[in-house]
């Protein structure tokens, strides 16, 4: 089903673009395609992996996760690409969020 939605949404904004662009020349091969065509894989993956996990878990879960899993993966990169610093105060603001979305997951002892 997931990928079904996915395939349809890709292949109708595909049809979209060459309709769009009827009458005009533009090569398939250009370094701008090429580009698009991996962002777009990338965004395939990035929302298939999205509904997968939202039918392995509820979006209470999911979500606070999915926020501080992508400040932590955006600070990691910027630190190991772009030579970033982080300060003291920064990566106690990360901590923070981490532990926060861990308590938000932990589940109470009686239910």
């Amino acid at each position: 089903m997931t990928f079904n939605y996915l395939a349809w949404m890709y292949v109708c904004g595909g049809v979209g673009l060459l309709l769009l662009g009827e009458g005009r020349r533009f090569r398939l091969r250009s370094p701008e395609a090429l580009t698009g065509g991996f962002m777009g894989l990338g965004g395939i993956l990035a929302i298939w992996g999205f509904l997968k996990a939202l039918e392995q878990l509820s979006g209470i879960v999911f979500f606070p996760m999915k926020a501080v899993f992508g400040v932590i993966l955006t600070a990691v990169l910027a630190v190991l690409f772009f030579g970033e610093r982080l300060t003291r105060r920064q990566i106690l603001g990360i901590l923070v969020g981490a532990a926060a979305a861990a308590l938000v997951n932990l589940k109470n002892g009686g239910s």
